[in-house]
């Protein structure tokens, strides 16, 4: 995998800074109306990616339980060395991307497993 991406995705804070760069792929689109209170939908944002620095592997590592139609729920692992952090991929239907960093503990223990054959 070379890049994450996902729309009005946020710049990573600073410690996932190190490990990913960002970068904006698309123009902005959704609601641009000036006038709307963004209630059932957010406002329009651009593509974006978080693209891994040299070192850094990602390993996507399945669906979350959360996932249905209207939600995409993903986790993914990424790895340096003998460093790996795990993260929750979050896009909902009408609303912007997020990506969250999770604990081990809190990734599902059918998805976690899956790291273990990755690596």
């Amino acid at each position: 995998m070379t890049e994450i991406k996902g729309w009005g995705l946020w710049e990573p804070d600073q410690v996932d800074a190190e490990w990913f760069a960002y970068e904006y792929i698309g123009e902005p689109q959704g609601c641009k109306n000036s006038r709307c209170a963004h209630v059932s939908h957010a406002q329009a944002a651009p593509e974006a990616a978080w693209i891994p620095r040299p070192g850094v592997r990602i390993f996507w590592l399945g669906y979350g339980p959360l996932d249905r139609a209207d939600l995409t729920e993903k986790y993914f692992a990424a790895a340096r060395g003998d460093e790996v952090r795990f993260y929750r991929y979050v896009k909902p239907l009408h609303y912007w991307t997020r990506i969250e960093p999770v604990d081990p503990g809190d990734v599902p223990a059918y998805i976690r497993a899956r790291l273990t054959a990755e690596l």
